[in-house]
């Protein structure tokens, strides 16, 4: 895991180098619908890897007909013909494949966000689909989903947004290139004339072909990677809040610092204090179930000191913060048993109210 500030590996719970601790990746959100992404993962990246082969073999093909033409062979447009046709054919049906299930997956891994408490998404899951039909907008949006996704399930890795920016600007090139590169259709037809038309392809091939390695080796390690953190994640199952304790806060108490619900604390383990970070909401019905809580060891406390005094104890008596102001003394030698209250004192001062444990986000629940 890499330090959130300054992207130093953490080894243990602290950062070395600039002594931030380290965040830890906070569970799901109790309750919330996470799908894991494995095997729709596993489709994405055999599907991609398939149309990059594809599509790195397809740049090559107008080069190798501009070759025949100019080596002028005798069935040079039959061949060309079958060539255009079969690598096309190729292309469309395997991007198309690892399209539609590229898209899926980019939606149900933005639908898992929603599910993580610490990750603030910015655009809806809806566009991780209708980015991709929007004309003009097709050139920013499914970026943008993506790095969001990316930079919201690697936790912030250094490096995210290079990788996703060389995935999109390759994909760019590698769709404009033979656009941008080659001749119009009438200089094609003269250079096929004149047995030029191979050379004139050469440089469109080379960089359609580059820009498409490029990137669908990009696109394939951002699933890989996506898919194998969110999953991750999702197997560590939703953090459960510890059970309300009668004066007891989140977990045991600390050391030499013991509460009124001491004996009945939260053990270590699936129900231990909140990891760092957690910030998913309250289960309905905690907080009424924390005041109960409170409001009997209020009451037990209070039944409790009411008892001492009615024992009459021979020391001296409960007048202090919460007790009644008038106690039984120690009677001295000849003397009355029982001494009266100060001169202008109160001799029955309710109890004060006992203290309310803090509630999950450390405010007092009142």
């Amino acid at each position: 895991m890499s330090c959130p500030h300054c992207s130093e590996p953490i080894p243990g719970a602290r950062c070395e180098s600039c002594g931030a601790p380290g965040r830890r990746p906070a569970a799901v959100v109790p309750g919330a619908s996470a799908a894991p992404l494995h095997s729709l993962g596993r489709a994405a990246l055999l599907l991609v890897g398939l149309a990059t082969v594809v599509a790195v073999a397809t740049s090559a093909v107008p080069w190798i007909i501009g070759s025949l033409f100019d080596a002028g062979a005798a069935d040079a447009e039959q061949t060309a013909l079958f060539l255009a046709v079969m690598s096309a054919g190729a292309a469309a049906v395997t991007v198309l494949a690892a399209g539609v299930v590229t898209i899926i997956w980019l939606y149900r891994a933005r639908r898992n966000l929603d599910a993580f408490p610490d990750v603030y998404p910015g655009m809806a899951a809806g566009w991780a689909i209708g980015g991709w039909f929007i004309p003009i907008a097709n050139w920013v949006i499914p970026c943008r989903v993506v790095y969001q996704v990316a930079r919201a399930s690697l936790d912030r890795a250094p490096g995210v947004g290079a990788l996703v920016g060389v995935w999109w600007t390759a994909w760019l090139l590698g769709s404009c290139a033979f656009q941008l590169l080659t001749p119009r259709d009438t200089a094609l037809a003269e250079l096929a004339s004149r047995g030029e038309l191979a050379s004139a392809m050469l440089p469109a091939s080379i960089v359609s072909g580059a820009a498409w390695a490029v990137s669908g080796t990009a696109l394939l390690a951002l699933i890989a990677w996506i898919t194998r953190a969110q999953d991750a994640r999702i197997a560590g199952g939703a953090a459960p809040y510890p059970a309300p304790v009668p004066g007891a806060g989140y977990g045991p108490p600390a050391a030499g610092h013991p509460s009124p619900g001491a004996a009945a604390a939260v053990p270590a383990g699936p129900t231990a204090p909140r990891p760092a970070g957690f910030s998913a909401p309250v289960p309905p019905g905690w907080h009424a179930a924390r005041r109960a809580a409170a409001s009997a060891a209020g009451s037990g406390g209070a039944g409790g000191s009411a008892a001492s005094r009615g024992a009459g104890s021979p020391a001296a008596g409960s007048g202090g913060a919460g007790g009644s102001a008038a106690g039984s003394a120690a009677a001295p030698a000849g003397g009355s048993g029982i001494a009266s209250a100060p001169a202008g004192g109160s001799t029955g001062a309710p109890a004060a109210e006992p203290a309310v444990p803090a509630g999950p986000g450390g405010d007092t629940i009142g």
